[in-house]
């Protein structure tokens, strides 16, 4: 598949998005602790204010049951004296606003009620939660606390305290206590928190006994299936919908005194709040992350752009001009490559501009070598008596010069270093031993290699034919030395064979002996010598050199 290839600007864009993308991720990681965090704290909040408004109302109820026991100790039930405990009863039916107080006997008559004077004719109605609190009040001998009803007298809504009062070991009167909702739905608001939450009491028979929201409206009306459904136990959290058809966060607790059901509702608006700092904080971050992650890729990839553009000016430049020094980018890199190309440009211009000069000097080598070898054959012909001495001498000079070529091969033809050549061109005429090289380090250029490995041939040559090397103890002796003069390098060579037998010089000059007056002449354009003296061949020849 191929590769999708993209700008340096998309590249720097990406590489913002991967270092921005951890951090949203650490800030998504932060905002769903933090939401957890504080819905879990409101969850905590409404259970707690369930039940600090649960333990409120209990200990209010049981604060009226003890004041309704000490009414009910002084009934008189003989003499049918009810005054005391009329007026005892009238003065906490005050303390509490509008709430009421009634004696009766088992049997539904009535035989005070504090909103009347002592000794008025009263009514036998009763509302039914009222009537199912007496019963069973008389049934269990004990206090019974009445759901939520109507007064008949004042058309208000109230639940009861009944306190039996026992004689003769039966219930013979119940003393009731009217209690309005308006005091229960003060005591809950008491403990609520916050304002905006829904806090309400519903009673054993599922109706609404008090809240907070629309009291008036709502109180004696029948809760919410949803709400019914959910609190059946003695405690918990859930989601539902009011009576008003708010969306709300529920908490509730039982109360083991009343059995009636405390809830609180938390607007899931505001349940859900810190989801919604979150998500916005979240979504906020991100855009500004992402603008700023554009806005600064762009402007930075200006700076990355400079020096791309040098690199792409430099891959076209023409290898002159990449040889310029390159300005710093100021990115190490990018200097580390531009350095790098102009480098290899120079060296490719070098190696280009070698070899073209190799080619020069090839075709001037090859046609100098081509004139030797005519020469060559030319005089090896004429001072050969046969077609076997002949092709001997000719092979032994081909063989020199293909050594003095072998030895450029070697070095790219650009120089040669002359102990090298000496050793190479004698070695098939003599052992190593045998000739004893004295002089400093010398590397020759091209054109001298060539000339220097014939010179060195044919002195062996003759050396085994006629000099030192023709007996078992002849050696030679091979000097030279570098001369300077102002500008001027002359190289001057010296052969002295020793201990060879005696030789007399004749008039008559061999091929050798021209061939390397030749190359010192023509090729090398320096001069040269040769005696006999007694223990051998004396050569010596000196010429200008450049380039060493």
């Amino acid at each position: 598949m191929r590769q999708r290839i993209l700008s340096l600007r998309r590249h720097l864009f990406i590489l913002g998005l991967l270092i921005v993308f951890p951090l949203l991720v650490v800030g998504f990681v932060i905002s769903v602790l933090y939401v957890l965090g504080e819905q879990k704290n409101l969850r905590d909040e409404a259970i707690s204010t369930v039940h600090d408004a649960a333990t409120t109302i209990d200990h209010e109820v049981r604060r009226l049951l003890l004041a309704l026991e000490i009414i009910s100790r002084p009934v008189d039930l003989t003499s049918g004296n009810f005054e005391r405990v009329y007026q005892q009863a009238k003065q906490l039916s005050d303390t509490i606003p509008g709430s009421v107080v009634s004696l009766r006997r088992v049997n539904g008559e009535g035989v005070f009620n504090t909103l009347f004077p002592l000794g008025t004719p009263l009514d036998k109605g009763k509302n039914d939660a009222l009537l199912l609190a007496e019963a069973k009040a008389v049934n269990n001998a004990a206090f019974a606390i009445s759901d939520v009803f109507v007064g008949l007298q004042s058309g208000k809504t109230y639940v009861a305290i009944v306190q039996p009062v026992m004689s003769d070991g039966k219930v013979a009167y119940l003393l009731d206590l009217r209690i309005p909702t308006e005091l229960i739905a003060t005591i809950m608001s008491s403990q609520l928190r916050h304002p905006e939450w829904l806090i309400g009491v519903t009673g054993k028979d599922d109706r609404m006994i008090a809240r907070n929201w629309e009291s008036e409206r709502y109180v004696g009306q029948k809760a919410s299936d949803g709400f019914i459904q959910n609190t059946q136990g003695d405690g918990g959290v859930f989601e539902n919908s009011t009576l008003d058809g708010v969306h709300v966060f529920n908490a509730y607790t039982r109360s083991k005194l009343t059995g009636w059901r405390i809830g609180t509702g938390i607007p899931i608006h505001i349940f859900r709040a810190p989801l919604y700092y979150s998500a916005l904080a979240l979504a906020g971050i991100l855009a500004v992350g992402l603008l700023c992650s554009v806005g600064l890729s762009y402007a930075y990839a200006r700076v990355m752009l400079r020096p791309a553009a040098e690199l792409r000016k430099l891959a076209d430049a023409r290898p002159m001009e990449a040889r310029r020094p390159t300005e710093h980018t100021g990115i190490r890199e990018f200097d580390t490559v531009l350095g790098m190309l102009a480098k290899s440009f120079y060296d490719l211009e070098d190696r280009e501009r070698h070899q073209q000069t190799l080619v020069q000097e090839l075709n001037h080598r090859a046609k100098n070598t081509l004139t030797a070898i005519q020469a060559i054959a030319l005089q090896t012909h004429r001072q050969s008596k046969s077609w076997e001495e002949f092709r001997n001498r000719f092979e032994y000079r081909l063989m020199a010069m293909a050594r003095s070529f072998d030895l450029l091969i070697k070095s790219d033809w650009r120089s040669g270093d002359l102990r090298e050549v000496i050793t190479d061109c004698s070695k098939p005429f003599c052992d190593p031993e045998r000739i004893r090289l004295t002089g400093p380090p010398v590397v020759l250029p091209p054109k001298t290699i060539v000339g220097m490995g014939m010179i060195v041939h044919e002195l062996a040559t003759n050396a085994t034919k006629y000099g030192a090397f023709s007996n078992p103890s002849g050696w030679v002796e091979v000097n030279w030395e570098i001369q300077k003069t102002g500008t001027t390098e002359t190289f001057h060579f010296q052969w002295k064979e020793h201990e060879g037998p005696a030789v007399t010089e004749t008039a008559q000059k061999g091929f050798g002996s021209a061939l390397i007056a030749s190359t010192i002449e023509t090729e090398l354009h320096g001069k040269a010598e040769t005696k006999i003296e007694p223990d051998g061949l004396y050569f010596c020849a000196s010429f200008p050199v450049h380039d060493l």
